[in-house]
C-alpha cells in the first residue's frame, strides 16, 4: 500500500498551490473546454479538482512493494501484533509495565481487539500473496490487495 506519511506532503503541497494559484491558468483550461466565455462554476470547480490531480500524480509515481516484501511485511504486523497480545495476556509482564506509569494499561481490552484485528487482517493479506503451497505467487506486476485500482488505471479509463 502507499505510505500515508509520504502522500501527505504531496497533498499538503497541491492544496497550497491551488488556494495560492492565480485563476487565469484555470481559466484556459475552461477555455479549451467550453469555448470563449467560460462559466465561473467551471473555473472554481477546476482549481478545487487540481490538487486531486496533483496528489494522484505524486500517488501513481509511488512505488508499489513487490509480493515478496508485502508478505514480509504484513508477516512482521502479525508477529508484532501477536506478540503484544500475548504480552497483555501475561500477567507477570504486564504487571511491570502497569509499574512503569501509574495506573494500570488504559483501555487494555481495546488494545486486545485491535491487536486480534491485526493478526487476522495480516493473515488475510498473506493468503492473497501465496500458493496454495505457501510460496510467494510469482508475477512481473507489484503488489495490490482485491479491488484495488491505482490512479494510473482511473486515468486510463477516463480518456
Amino acid at each position: 500500500m502507499v505510505d500515508q506519511e509520504s502522500v501527505r506532503p504531496l497533498a499538503k503541497s497541491a492544496a497550497a498551490t491551488a488556494k495560492d494559484a492565480p485563476a487565469p491558468g484555470y481559466e484556459i483550461v475552461a477555455r479549451a473546454i467550453t469555448g470563449d466565455d467560460p462559466p465561473a462554476w467551471l473555473v472554481r470547480f477546476l482549481k478545487m479538482w487540481g490538487p486531486c490531480l496533483a496528489v494522484d500524480r505524486g500517488v501513481a509515481a509511488v512505488k508499489l512493494p513487490t509480493r515478496a516484501h508485502m508478505r514480509k511485511t504484513l508477516e512482521s504486523v502479525r508477529a508484532a501484533a501477536a506478540l503484544i497480545l500475548s504480552v497483555l495476556d501475561d500477567g507477570e509482564t504486564r504487571g511491570f509495565l502497569d509499574a512503569a506509569s501509574p495506573g494500570t494499561i488504559p483501555d487494555r481490552l481495546a488494545i486486545c481487539r485491535l491487536m486480534s484485528d491485526l493478526v487476522r487482517r495480516a493473515k488475510e493479506g498473506v493468503s492473497w500473496l501465496v500458493t496454495e503451497g505457501g510460496k510467494t505467487k510469482a508475477g512481473r506486476s507489484r503488489t495490490v490487495p482485491p479491488g484495488y485500482f491505482p490512479p494510473k488505471t482511473l486515468r486510463r479509463h477516463h480518456r
